[in-house]
């Protein structure tokens, strides 16, 4: 089922929280035709007041219905493990058990690659995976293998991010092509928040009234300035008066023309300047 990057995509997903749930069965027939997904929340109790169902009720939904399962877990802990673990196997058991169709974590790569690969071999097929930290560096990607064709991340910076640096004028695809000439490695994001800090502070320092830390606080406070990572301006809607909020979209690697394995945005609802190079593949 590819996502298209150029139209919004509207889906059905009722919740079984409004189902009698001594007929769940019953109630998933009835919206079945007429239904995506299914939304399935999952509380318990001590993260949010309400405590609702577990996963062994997610698991007997998965015997009775096809649907894909649109999961929110409203939990404390959804199951932790250490960094290096070696074995996964708890994990991939529940989630067949559950009939998952799409994991999401952030882990290292050596986790990433670990759980890939056992799952792998026992028989664990989601139709996506996204994975934060472990995607990021091309590096990490291209040690997985063909394992990595395929799995989706967080993108906040490209070369296709439609912006300019306020220091050096240039787009953000130049400054990734000058990285590459010169560094002789394939860009990575982190690159243009790494340029981007540079933005701030000359501009900064540029509208201070002196280099006292008063001034120069209060003229960081004040920033509005357009960055080769987007717009930076403190507060906005919420509580946090000092956070600025960037583009994200959604990221595909998949095998590349230049480099072994690239990074393809495949979905930029939230960001509709940033254009989308590929439609989302199914794994």
């Amino acid at each position: 089922m590819p996502v298209s990057p150029s139209a919004p995509v509207m889906r059905v997903a009722p919740s079984i929280l409004s189902a009698d749930f001594g007929r769940l069965s019953e109630a998933i027939d009835q919206v079945s035709s007429g239904t995506d997904w299914l939304h399935v929340d999952v509380m318990d109790g001590h993260f949010v007041p309400n405590l609702s169902i577990g996963p062994p009720v997610v698991a007997s939904l998965r015997k009775h219905s096809d649907l894909f399962f649109d999961t929110h877990l409203m939990i404390t802990d959804p199951g932790r493990f250490q960094d290096g673990t070696q074995d996964f196997s708890a994990q991939i058991a529940a989630f067949k058990t559950a009939g998952v169709d799409i994991v999401t974590g952030v882990v290292i790569p050596p986790d990433a690659k670990t759980f890939l690969t056992q799952a792998r071999q026992q028989g664990l097929k989601p139709k996506v995976i996204t994975l934060g930290k472990a995607l990021l560096f091309p590096g990490a990607i291209e040690a997985l293998g063909d394992l990595g064709d395929g799995l989706t991340t967080e993108v906040w910076w490209s070369p296709s991010h439609p912006f300019t640096s306020s220091l050096t004028k240039q787009s953000a695809r130049a400054l990734a092509d000058a990285y590459e000439a010169g560094a002789h490695k394939q860009w990575t994001q982190p690159i243009g928040f790494a340029h981007a800090l540079f933005e701030v502070a000359a501009d900064t320092l540029r509208r201070s009234k002196s280099l006292g830390a008063k001034d120069v606080r209060d003229s960081l406070v004040a920033t509005n300035l357009n960055t080769v990572v987007g717009p930076v301006k403190w507060g906005g809607q919420g509580p946090f008066k000092n956070v600025s909020k960037t583009p994200l979209v959604l990221g595909q690697w998949g095998k590349g023309k230049k480099y072994k394995m690239e990074l393809v945005i495949v979905n930029d609802e939230a960001a509709k300047n940033i254009p989308a190079g590929g439609t989302m593949r199914l794994m």
